[in-house]
């Protein structure tokens, strides 16, 4: 069997940029800082990594007490911010989707940086998906090592990695 793994924001989706503007109406509703993430590059970083750079790398506020709070409010402005006329799936990802799906020996997943919760908002109801491989909270690591983690969660028998890519949908 082999898993093949997507990514979901700018890969499956666009998502019309909800989950930045949620982002920076956690941090106004909560510290009254306007555009708080303005400036933080996200791509590649999990949910977590983004919140904790933001509050303590660009404001100095500390992530004790304060993380689970930006992200509660972050998870609530999501589900409200990704009903927006920019939201699309990308051309060609329903296509090669169910024609993947129709392969015997291949399962789909998403691999993403996005907390659970979130990933969910962004992606619900579209594609075959077995299995979301996603940042816990727990982990600071790249996306990129996150393969492993799939490797490990999902009974791909034998579990090897043919070759690594991310598919881009224009």
């Amino acid at each position: 069997m082999r898993l093949i793994l997507f990514d979901i924001d700018g890969t499956l989706i666009d998502s019309g940029g909800a989950g930045t503007r949620s982002l920076n109406l956690a941090l106004k509703e909560l510290f009254s800082i306007e555009n708080g993430f303005h400036g933080i590059s996200m791509a590649g970083k999990t949910d977590t990594q983004i919140m904790k750079e933001g509050l303590m790398m660009k404001h100095g506020i500390s992530t004790n007490g304060n993380l689970s709070t930006v992200v509660d409010s972050y998870l609530r402005r999501l589900k409200e911010e990704i009903n927006n006329d920019r939201k699309h799936i990308k051309p060609g990802v329903h296509g090669i989707l169910e024609k993947l799906s129709l392969i015997r020996d291949v399962a789909l997943g998403l691999l993403t940086g996005n907390l659970e919760s979130g990933a969910m908002t962004n992606f619900l109801g579209t594609g075959p998906f077995k299995k979301i491989i996603r940042e816990n909270g727990n982990q600071e690591k790249r996306l990129p090592l996150f393969v492993q983690i799939a490797v490990d969660q999902y009974p791909v028998t034998p579990p090897k990695i043919n070759y690594s890519f991310w598919i881009r949908f224009a």
